[in-house]
């Protein structure tokens, strides 16, 4: 079992490098107003910061993971936590805004599971459920709860 936390000293972590999100100029131009970016970002900079950023991160008693590459997957797919908690058997999502970002958090839960050892044999899903059921929640929490478990059985068909 491992244990996530906002404060400690990551021994983890799981990024994608701006040259794999931002995908080219070309991209950059089709996507960035839609996605009320502030202005269009700087390919070139972009990945030369992002690689000061990665030695900045990487070294002893860190291991890096980094998502791959997927078309179809816009700009903000750098931004890796976006409204997601990670547990140990899987990503919660906190009422993602957008099917792109689905998108991405399946490719995440996929090289999350494949970096575990873990096989999708779809009971986490259940688990939740379950344990949602015996947990005495407020009605309107548990409805809630439930719709979530739900949403991480359906990413995880993805």
């Amino acid at each position: 079992m491992t244990t996530q936390s906002e404060v400690g000293t990551i021994t983890r972590l799981l990024v994608k490098h701006a040259r794999d999100a931002f995908q080219g100029p070309e991209t950059i131009a089709a996507e960035w107003r839609e996605l009320n970016f502030s202005a269009a970002p700087n390919f070139a900079r972009a990945i030369e910061q992002y690689d000061r950023f990665l030695a900045l991160l990487g070294g002893p008693g860190c291991e890096i993971t980094m998502l791959p590459k997927t078309e179809g997957i816009g700009l903000d797919s750098i931004y890796v936590r976006d409204a997601s908690i990670v547990c140990d058997r899987g990503v919660i999502l906190c009422h993602m805004g957008k099917a792109q970002r689905e998108a991405i958090l399946r490719e995440q839960l996929k090289t999350i599971r494949e970096e575990l050892g873990d096989a999708d044999d779809g009971k986490d899903a259940a688990d939740y459920a379950s344990k949602i059921e015996k947990a005495g929640m407020p009605a309107d929490v548990k409805k809630l709860a439930l719709e979530e478990a739900k949403r991480l059985s359906s990413l995880g068909q993805g």
